[in-house]
């Protein structure tokens, strides 16, 4: 059910741009018979709506970053204290024994690097799509008069590089995969097997 809700908000966010966007033609040559046309909102289809820009601006804001990014904390933060509960649960003594304190530390560096991994996720997402909303914040409030289709490509290719992004740090942190890549250089010729 949650998922059915998620895609319906989805839609109705998308309906507002659906029927505000229109192509523009930014850039013609006719003398090559080039031109270069981008989807664009058209400010004045905004004023014919019953929502306006900037309340639709705030909504995706609300449901495109900040509830996300405050989900990711919120769930991040409970996995990390349950770790350490259950870390702190197993109460590995130390001892004098040599493979006990290997399996402390093992533990220890397992749950140091899954909360590595966990902040890098949350960072990631947060960096990567706060400049487009910055920039639809911009753009939609009027604070900087004109409008920048090199910026919001730019902005745009961060936001999507998040979900590009995700699978790279958990291969990063995951340590067999680490290891079958550096093998898999050494076996290219790209890494010297000496250290």
């Amino acid at each position: 059910m949650f998922f059915v809700l998620i895609w319906v908000v989805s839609l109705v966010l998308a309906v507002p741009l659906l029927i505000t966007s229109d192509l523009n033609t930014i850039y013609e040559d006719s003398s090559c018979d080039i031109s270069l046309r981008i989807c664009h909102e058209q400010n004045e289809i905004w004023q014919t709506m019953m929502i306006s820009k900037r309340t639709y601006t705030l909504s995706v804001l609300a449901t495109q970053y900040a509830f996300p990014l405050f989900s990711l904390v919120f769930a991040y933060t409970r996995i990390a204290h349950r770790m350490k509960l259950r870390f702190a649960n197993r109460n590995i003594p130390f001892s004098s024994s040599l493979s006990q304190n290997q399996r402390r530390k093992s533990v220890v560096d397992r749950q140091r690097r899954t909360h590595l991994l966990l902040m890098c996720v949350v960072a990631v997402f947060a960096i990567a799509w706060l400049p487009l909303n910055v920039f639809h914040m911009v753009n939609t409030f009027e604070w900087v008069s004109l409008f920048s289709v090199s910026t919001f490509a730019i902005c745009h290719v961060a936001a999507m590089c998040s979900a590009c992004l995700n699978p790279l740090i958990y291969a990063f942190f995951n340590h067999n995969f680490r290891t079958e890549f550096i093998r898999l250089f050494e076996k290219l010729g790209l890494r010297s097997t000496t250290r």
